[in-house]
């Protein structure tokens, strides 16, 4: 199994990074390669999501975690045609370090359907990584 962490620090309150990153929808708001998520139900363990990309690639993934308490989110991403990968499970932790800053860390683990592949695949995981935190971080900024 193979992984990829990227973790940065963002200038905006932990409660409000973590709202955003646990109601488990919404993410066209802030993550710029989703066009559209649709989430069934609530946000809770069991729940399934369809997120779609501006490229038409659709991702069907199942909430695994949502705790509140460790500000822990664990997806699994059980259909995808993106990328040479199965088996992806995606968390999130978000944690506070003083009243305006908050450290996000996003590890991907997943199994490579192509090995020649690797470097790619882990470049562009910690690139869409790294967007989609400075995503939270103008979104919170702008609202």
């Amino acid at each position: 199994m193979k992984s990829v962490v990227t973790t940065m620090t963002i200038d905006a309150p932990t409660e409000k990074v973590w709202e955003v990153i646990a109601k488990g929808n919404g993410l066209e708001k802030w993550f710029s390669a989703i066009e559209s998520c649709e989430l069934e139900g609530l946000a809770k363990p069991g729940a399934k999501r369809i997120c779609k990309t501006f490229q038409g690639n659709v991702l069907k993934e199942t909430i695994l975690v949502v705790d509140e308490d460790a500000m822990v989110f664990q997806y699994s991403i059980d259909e995808q045609d993106m990328l040479p990968t199965r088996d992806v499970i995606g968390t999130i932790h978000v944690t506070k370090l003083s009243p305006t800053e908050t450290n996000i860390t996003w590890l991907s683990n997943y199994n490579l359907l192509d090995e020649s592949m690797e470097y790619a695949v882990a470049t562009g995981l910690d690139q869409l990584y790294q967007g989609g935190i400075k995503g939270i971080e103008e979104l919170l900024k702008n609202n």
